[in-house]
């Protein structure tokens, strides 16, 4: 584990650092003097704030500069601070009246929902709806309910953010019947309406609705409680969401630090036991770990002893440390081998290997789906039903001469 200490104390810059020792909710007189320390050191602003933006912790920079030395900042620098971080929390509170409406609205017709991220992760991890920045909603609910909750968030004025329009409407709803997640916005609110955790196949399949409907726990908002992830269900689905996304983002590690940090109580054993069982122990282990390199994370002497017994999560950690500050990260949302790959090394179980290997299937997939007649196929020449197999033949020539 030094070797990743040894990266990051030593070779990021002044302004790496800063944001690394404010990316957290509490700061103790030591990381209070490395702040302190790292202000005086001619720094780069423009790069500060970008990079605090692009990870997503500029409200965590802005909230412990403004208790520690506030004025050791450039005056435009301040404003600029307090304008983006008074915005976020301004969006974050008008996602959470979105939130409680449609969980209500949910409850009313009978669909069991549970929000994860978001508002829900910002008021459990962070204690403070302002501190995590998010962009949308994310709702998990159970196969049976997918389509009747995606019809009620069309009919209460939410529209889907693509629809692929085919000429066959049958296999346009079967292929939105199978899909892991929905989005959808009403011009101001972005929702993902789940029936699985993840788009991809390596997450354990006992990792559903029900599952965590059991062990669930009511948190308070605002006067409102709603129902959350149980602490441990959390942690691991934190762990298994910033490694689905290969840690490109330095907030996916606050969350899991934030977690631990505001749960002192965590059975570490049973949860060492039960991400075994589900098949994510590895991923556990690797955002525990990059937790405490980056973060400065405390782990119990259980964590530490399953860390220095897997050395294939040591070397996950070691590579996503390399890249999480690079401009050009190339392991983007986007499918590419060097993602697979890595994905791969993940995972544990056989079943859930064969699982990812399933998802090669997609760009194969996304690639077919260009290739079905839609509805701008028939504008661009209108023909009888029974003529409709000719659009095969169209499409293409449409979308060339597109």
């Amino acid at each position: 584990m030094n070797q990743i200490t040894k990266l990051k104390k030593n070779d990021f810059s002044p302004e790496i650092k800063l944001i690394l020792y404010c990316a957290r909710t509490y700061v103790d007189s030591e990381t209070t003097q490395q702040i302190q320390k790292n202000l005086g050191q001619g720094l780069d602003w423009s790069y500060l704030i970008e990079t605090a933006i692009a990870h997503g912790v500029l409200p965590l920079l802005y909230h412990n500069l403004k208790l520690i030395d506030f004025e050791a900042i450039p005056n435009n620098i301040q404003q600029q601070l307090k304008n983006y971080a008074h915005n976020i929390a301004l969006k974050n509170t008008l996602f959470l009246r979105e939130l409680l409406k449609l969980l209500f609205l949910f409850k009313k017709y009978d669909i069991r929902a549970i929000s994860f991220k978001g508002p829900v992760l910002a008021i459990s991890a962070y204690q403070n709806l302002g501190l995590r920045h998010f962009c949308d909603l994310d709702i998990l609910v159970c196969k049976q309910d997918f389509m009747k909750a995606f019809d009620l968030l069309t009919d209460t004025g939410y529209h889907p953010a693509y629809e692929w329009n085919f000429l066959n409407r049958d296999f346009e709803l079967a292929l939105r019947r199978s899909k892991s997640e929905y989005s959808f916005t009403n011009g101001i609110v972005s929702i993902d309406l789940h029936q699985d955790l993840t788009v991809e196949r390596f997450l354990s399949s006992s990792f559903t609705l029900d599952f965590l409907w059991e062990r669930r726990q009511l948190i308070s908002i605002s006067g409102h409680t709603l129902y959350s992830f149980g602490t441990e269900d959390l942690l691991m689905y934190l762990c298994i969401h910033g490694s689905k996304e290969c840690w490109r983002s330095l907030k996916w590690i606050c969350d899991v630090a934030e977690c631990i940090q505001q749960h002192p109580t965590i059975n570490w054993e049973n949860l060492l036991q039960e991400s075994r069982n589900l098949g994510c122990e590895r991923m556990l282990l690797l955002g525990l770990l990059l937790a405490h390199e980056f973060l400065d994370v405390k782990l119990p002497l259980a964590v530490s002893k399953r860390i220095a017994a897997h050395p294939e999560s040591r070397y996950l950690a070691n590579e996503f440390s390399k890249r999480l500050f690079w401009r050009d990260n190339l392991l983007s949302t986007q499918f590419t081998s060097e993602k697979f790959f890595l994905h791969l090394r993940m995972i544990e179980k056989t079943k859930n290997k064969l699982g990812c290997l399933w998802d090669l299937h997609r760009p194969i997939l996304q690639f077919f789906l260009k290739l079905v007649p839609n509805i701008k196929d028939k504008e661009f020449i209108p023909l009888p039903h029974y003529l409709y197999f000719l659009y095969y033949l169209i499409r293409p020539i449409r979308l060339l001469l597109r």
